[in-house]
């Protein structure tokens, strides 16, 4: 899930909260921290479960970007490839060309 920035959770929860209340709803910064946090996904409960005290919007987002670049982060190092396995790639590949070169002969 994308945290923040542009087409993030979090700025499409501000467009959803900016238009109820352009239609007269509204909700204060409290009940949209609320609202936001609860949006999040049960993964997330041990991050939210300290921010649901905290009145400060610009705070609460902080914490919840931090996290969500945190979580990316951690992804991006486990999926890169391992230089063992690009050594095994290669191999394979002169493999499958000996053996193609064999065949011809």
């Amino acid at each position: 899930m994308k945290v923040a920035e542009e087409n993030g959770h979090i700025e499409k929860m501000h467009t959803l909260c900016k238009a109820t209340n352009d239609a007269g709803a509204g909700i204060t910064d409290i009940h949209f921290i609320t609202k936001l946090l609860n949006s999040f996904p049960e993964s997330w409960d041990p991050i939210i479960s300290n921010l649901y005290d905290k009145m400060d919007l610009s705070e609460v987002i902080m914490k919840l970007t931090s996290h969500g670049e945190h979580l990316t982060n951690r992804a991006s190092k486990t999926t890169k490839t391992t230089p063992a396995f690009d050594s095994v790639k290669a191999l394979k590949a002169t493999v499958h060309a000996l053996q193609a070169e064999i065949k011809s002969l």
